[in-house]
């Protein structure tokens, strides 16, 4: 009986150990929210970004009034937007993205190293 009562406790031991890792890290939820452009970076970038939970994202450009949006996903690494709105072309848009705080998002084209824009959020 002490046998299995060892055997028992050592298998709930490992059990839990292995499902707390099971546990998801979230590397979107820093992203969501409503990011406003500093105007920093290209005369084309995105005065707006407002990226949801649910991964649906919408931007904006300060020489327009429409509103464009589609789908977000992120990595360690990448931010991708993908455009699949009615009103432009489908596209994705991928960047490198560092974070120089918490309120300060910066985006870098991958394959040229060069910051495309720094947005503060709001």
């Amino acid at each position: 009986m002490k046998k299995q009562l060892v055997i028992i406790g050592i298998t709930l031991v490992l059990l839990a150990v292995g499902l707390s890792g099971c546990s998801e890290n979230n590397v979107g939820s820093k992203f969501e929210g409503t990011w406003t452009s500093v105007g920093d970076g290209e005369s084309d970038a995105y005065a707006t970004l407002e990226l949801f939970s649910d991964g649906l994202f919408t931007a904006s450009w300060s020489y327009q009034t429409a509103k464009y949006g589609g789908t977000w996903d992120a990595n360690e690494t990448y931010l991708s937007l993908n455009f699949s709105a009615t009103n432009v072309p489908a596209h994705i848009a991928i960047y490198k993205y560092t974070f120089t705080n918490s309120e300060t998002l910066v985006l870098i084209r991958p394959y040229t190293g060069e910051k495309y824009s720094t947005y503060k959020k709001s």
